[in-house]
């Protein structure tokens, strides 16, 4: 997890820098933290950004406890055997 952590922290970092040239800024209050196991965090440009086990993105529900996910998931392995 801590490499997948370090490289959304990368990501995170140019996309501050083209903000920067752009003269964008990002809004924390509409960004979700998605946490698969419950112990991270992260903040936007210092403050905390609210952190959910699921959320919904373009229309379709995912995160840890998701049903959708997990019908996708054994037709998945269905097919695969």
């Amino acid at each position: 997890m801590v490499v997948f952590f370090y490289g959304l922290k990368q990501m995170y970092a140019i996309c501050c820098e083209y903000a920067k040239e752009l003269d964008i800024r990002f809004n924390p209050a509409k960004f979700q933290f998605l946490s698969f196991n419950g112990n991270e965090s992260a903040s936007l440009e210092g403050t905390l950004i609210e952190s959910t086990t699921t959320a919904i993105h373009l229309g379709h529900e995912i995160g840890i406890n998701c049903q959708e996910l997990k019908l996708s998931l054994r037709r998945i392995c269905n097919d695969i055997h």
